[in-house]
């Protein structure tokens, strides 16, 4: 026993011995510049034994001293070996590499190595949104990858942009993609969330990456990753920002106060000359002494003030403008009988003109925030807290939003590992009102520039000052005047005295248990919640606006939650060296419910007390309450041969409480086949080749982005007489109607030549829309009215998006001081209606038709034939029917005739053979480094593709309702014999002249450089003073400039082409500064 024990004590001895024996292998990461690469990965080769370098770098690893290679490898970087020889410190430079194959990438409920996909992926990494001003993440994906189509509904602080996937999923459903937040669908705004906790977007596109979301996951993924701790590392980083913010669009020229009268004063003129069924004059000149006002006046009666005509009444120009003289002349000495402005006409107020100016601001903008992160073999901790203040360019559109999140991972045994992602938000909004007359961006664009912000004295010009001695709002309808534009409404004091607030807290939550049976098979559960508590507060004021005369206040409180629970067993395993397996097997379950309450009182009793108690009358007091369910069971294969032949399928069953009992069940598939063609022998000498893989998927997927009770009729309650309680019927219920699906083919080729200096990828797609939903009026005995006002929806419909899209990326320069990287991308779809409801086989809603063989984005209106040039007169082509009363014959000039008419009621629809759908678009993107120089941009851009340009439109009408005029004006017809493309002036025919057609159909080519940025790695030798690792100073610009056929015109505001009153894109300016300790 005793020499057992001996025996023992000698082996013990022995082994301490050898593990004494282990080495320290120690070192540096850098890049072809020198700089030290963070978080970059060493691992000993065949082992999980591995590091991470700091933020400097550098790394040490305990190896056994049998080991001989390394293996290093970072995002964007080619992966390396080092050979271990007798020496303990090594340094080794990485090759850029941003198409990397070994790259992993987040797909649905797992990650996965970019060259083991089959699928279609786009990803943005957290390095490519460090330096942006951005308050919301998703504007990342502006020009971030083809495919991804992207538009700037709103520049105000913390707006989403548009985005579709590959074209159009739906026709009247949501074509937007489906979001995910650390694999869980996310229903809170991306306005929550701090763009600096983001480590990935990822973007998928097909339905191999895709269908596992079933049906949710027809129109595309974004999935979000946030930030997590690097094993082996620990940082503190510090982050401030500030910056500046202006319309990044400039504004539609516009005429000034000195052009504007006589224009008014023609339009006036010409509509006494032309108009139709008055007593008017016959004569330009009589016309003209009447809108100079320089004809006798009725001294009494009704009519007394106006001129008398032929025994007729007749008001002048300064009449009908509301009585308004910015000039220093008299009120009928402003435009002299000839049209031309009084040449000693002089503005008393040129300072108070310009509602733009006074409805805009300087924007601003300033953001600080702090991040620890700190990881070991065993734990792993991320935090981070920011705050953000923004404000945007118009008046009172502000964002105030508080951040924090902890992401914490451990493993608890070698078999059991948990952790939990807690991020939590408070987000302020004060929003700047674009509905209706108080929108500002449509009062100042239009208002003519003859009536002041306030309100001026019509003797002196002076100021009208109130009780406490500050200058009036001019409402339009004071001191004798009665402006014709918007009278009695005042955007500026509007904004000012009105309420519009939003207080949205969010809480997210993910929970995660995973327990590893083997190394290669593991069983993870998460469990997450998403809880969004948004209060709005609004309120009118007494004095002018909506709330005159009594004030009214409102109040409404919503709760949204989701919570999701899912089970995931993964397998993964090699066989023979050369098969690997891949296999997941699900069960989700997600739960969705929202609930609001809202409530509006009238009448207040006192100034500055925003409470119900404060307004006498109840007008409204409302509660809803919606919720939905689904349940999913999925599973995924995938399968490669020696990475070189690469299979996967998927499948997943879902049922949707949103449906009929009997149709809440389907199921949703994919397969993919990859081939990593340089990995064959054929290709072993041809050096030039780095990668080369063709890929091709197609599967079923699913849209259920209807209402959460569209199978069931919905009734009104409330509606009661004296004794008894009523209701109505609001909706018919569609007993039959299921999800949409698609059916995505997609086919791919991912290369990387002449190391890597020549990489991208090219793609051809084809998603076929089937089951679209239309409503389809109902005859009378299945509940419908004569009018056709009750409706059901039916899935009928059927849509077919195609198109190639490409992305190249070149390294001209790679070098250690020098590197430039230029990347293109690119794509081209089409749009067709396949099918439509045969009881509504065409649906017009102008200015587009849809029917089968077109898009759902072709123009259909009015062919604008151009102007008459004896009389002025606007032409369009008309009906096919001849009528001499409204039509003229006129020669088309290639021997055949037109019949043409002046009224735009007989005018012929068709098609124009124009859409709002672009030939191409895509980016530009450049990135320069140079020693600690780092220099990038990117400019997006759009090619082919029309604009219904409704703003200009507008602009290009009569003004006499006090509106101003678009500069182009300018060239309209004035005399017989003039040549143009713009019509006369007449504000008796402003609905002929101005009707919607392809007149007002613009291209909708546009360039926009959309960030650059420059950043500068500060010395070490600045930071030994703060013991700083490292320094980081940056300039950035977004939205800094857009190209477009017509100055002013938002070609990017939305898909369907047309213009609009909206809070246009804002351009920030931004700088900052990040250290590392």
């Amino acid at each position: 026993m005793r020499k057992l024990l001996m025996l023992m004590l000698g082996v013990l001895c022995l082994t301490t011995q050898l593990l004494a024996q282990n080495r320290t292998i120690s070192g540096r990461i850098t890049n072809e510049q020198g700089e030290g690469i963070a978080n970059a990965s060493v691992t000993v080769k065949g082992t999980t034994n591995g590091t991470v370098t700091n933020a400097t770098g550098n790394f040490s690893l305990s190896v056994a001293p049998s080991t001989r290679t390394l293996v290093v490898s970072s995002v964007g970087f080619q992966a390396r070996e080092i050979t271990i020889g007798s020496q303990n410190t090594y340094t080794l430079t990485l090759s850029g590499d941003a198409q990397n194959m070994n790259e992993v990438v987040v797909v649905a409920y797992g990650t996965q190595r970019r060259g083991a996909s089959t699928g279609s992926i786009a990803q943005v990494n957290a390095k490519d949104l460090e330096n942006r001003p951005i308050s919301n993440a998703l504007n990342a994906l502006v020009g971030a990858a083809p495919g991804i189509q992207t538009t700037t509904p709103s520049g105000a602080p913390g707006s989403s942009p548009g985005i579709i996937v590959r074209g159009f999923g739906s026709f009247s459903l949501s074509s937007a993609p489906l979001y995910v937040v650390d694999g869980v669908i996310y229903d809170g705004g991306f306005s929550n969330i701090n763009p600096d906790d983001i480590a990935t977007i990822t973007v998928l596109k097909d339905a191999s990456t895709t269908a596992l979301y079933g049906s949710k996951g027809a129109n595309g993924v974004v999935m979000i990753t946030t930030k997590k701790a690097r094993k082996g590392s620990q940082n503190l980083q510090f982050k401030v920002q500030t910056g500046i913010s202006n319309p990044a669009i400039p504004q539609y020229p516009t005429v000034d106060a000195y052009q504007f009268y006589p224009l008014a004063w023609e339009a006036y003129r010409n509509g006494l000359v032309y108009g139709t069924g008055l007593t008017s004059p016959t004569t330009l000149d009589s016309a003209g002494l009447i809108a100079s006002g320089l004809l006798p006046r009725w001294a009494s009666g009704g009519n007394a003030g106006n001129q008398i005509f032929r025994g007729g009444s007749f008001q002048d120009i300064y009449q009908i403008l509301g009585k308004y003289n910015p000039f220093n002349v008299g009120n009928t000495d402003i435009v002299l009988p000839n049209g031309q402005l009084n040449p000693n006409a002089s503005l008393r107020y040129a300072d108070d003109l310009n509602w733009l100016d006074q409805s805009t601001r300087r924007g601003t903008r300033n953001e600080y925030g702090i991040q620890f992160s700190s990881a070991t073999d065993k734990f792993d901790l991320f935090s981070s807290f920011s705050y953000l203040k923004e404000g945007g360019w118009g008046l009172r559109s502000d964002l105030s939003r508080f951040s924090a999140r902890v992401n914490a991972n451990a493993r608890v045994t070698d078999w059991f590992r948990s952790g939990f992602n807690l991020a939590a938000n408070r987000t302020k909004f004060n929003n700047a009102s674009t509905d209706g007359i108080v929108n500002a961006f449509y009062f100042s664009r239009y208002i003519a520039p003859i009536y002041p912000v306030y309100l001026h004295d019509p003797a002196t010009g002076a100021i009208v000052l109130d009780a406490t001695g500050k200058p009036r709002y001019d409402y339009g309808n004071e001191n004798g005047y009665g402006r014709p534009y918007n009278s009695g409404r005042h955007t500026i004091a509007e904004h000012l005295w009105n309420l519009d607030n939003d207080v949205r807290d969010v809480i997210s939550a993910r929970g995660f248990g995973e327990i590893t049976f083997a190394p290669w098979l593991t069983f993870t559960t998460n469990i997450s919640a998403d809880i969004t508590n948004n209060e709005n507060e609004a309120y009118q004021n007494p004095i002018v606006g909506d709330g005159y005369p009594a004030g009214r206040y409102s109040r409404g409180s919503s709760r949204v939650t989701s919570y999701t629970f899912n089970q995931l067993l993964n397998f993964n395993k090699r066989f023979a060296s050369a098969h690997n397996v891949d296999v997941l097997l699900g069960h989700e379950n997600y739960d969705y419910k929202t609930t609001g309450i809202s409530g509006l009182r009238i009448g207040q009793a006192f100034e500055n007390v925003y409470q119900f108690s404060n307004f006498g009358t109840i007008n409204s007091l409302s509660s809803a309450f919606s919720a939905s369910r689904s349940e999913g069971f999925f599973s995924r294969l995938n399968y490669d041969y020696n990475g070189k032949y690469l299979v996967s399928a998927s499948l997943r069953r879902d049922g949707n409480s949103k449906f009929p009992t009997d149709l809440r069940w389907a199921n949703f598939w994919s397969v993919g086949l990859g081939w990593s063609i340089d990995k064959e022998d054929f290709l072993s000498t041809a050096s030039w080749i780095d990668q080369l893989k063709l890929r091709a998927s197609y599967g079923v997927t699913g849209n259920s982005n209807t209402g959460n009770y569209p199978y069931q009729s919905g009734f009104d309650i409330g509606w009661d007489d004296d004794t008894r309680p009523g209701i109505i019927l609001l909706s018919l219920g569609s007993p039959q109607l299921t999800w949409e699906t698609q059916k995505p083919l997609d086919i791919g080729l991912d290369f990387g030549l002449f190391k890597n200096r020549l990489y991208g990828t090219l793609g051809y797609f084809y998603k076929n829309s089937s089951g679209l939903i239309f409503s389809v009026p109902q005859p009378l005995q299945n509940g419908g009215t004569p009018s056709g006002s009750f409706s059901v929806s039916q899935n009928i419909g059927e849509m077919v998006n195609k198109g190639v899209e490409a992305q190249i990326t070149g390294v001209p320069v790679r070098s250690r001081n020098f590197n430039w990287n230029v990347t293109l991308n690119a794509t081209h779809y089409t749009n067709e209606l396949t099918k439509m409801p045969e009881a509504t086989p065409a649906l017009t809603s102008s200015p587009f038709k849809r029917e089968v063989g077109k898009s759902i984005y072709d123009f259909y209106t009015r062919d604008f034939y151009g102007v008459d040039p004896q009389t002025g007169s606007a032409l369009y082509k008309g009906v096919l029917t001849y009528n001499t009363a409204n039509s003229l014959l006129i020669d088309n000039k290639v021997g055949g005739f037109d019949t043409v008419t002046i009224d735009h009621n007989n005018a012929r629809q068709d098609y124009v053979n124009k859409t709002s759908l672009p030939d191409v678009y895509g980016s530009f993107a450049n990135r320069f480094s140079y020693k600690k120089f780092e220099l990038g941009f990117v400019i997006t851009y759009q090619i082919g593709g029309y604009v219904y340009d409704g703003v200009y439109a507008g602009l290009m009408s009569t003004a006499t309702n006090g509106g101003t005029y678009h500069t182009d004006i300018l060239k309209r017809w004035q005399k017989p014999g003039d040549i143009t493309d713009i019509p006369r002036l007449d504000n008796t025919r402003s609905a002929q002249f101005g009707a919607t057609s392809d007149r007002f159909l613009t291209s909708g080519t546009y360039f926009s450089i959309n960030n650059v940025s420059l950043a500068y790695q500060l010395p070490k030798s600045l930071l030994s003073a703060i013991n700083a690792t490292s320094a980081r100073v940056f300039v950035s610009g977004e939205n800094l400039h857009f190209f477009t056929k017509r100055k002013g015109m938002n070609v990017n505001g939305n898909f369907s082409g047309q213009t609009s009153d909206s809070y246009d894109a804002a351009r920030v300016i931004n700088a900052g500064i990040s250290v590392n300790f």
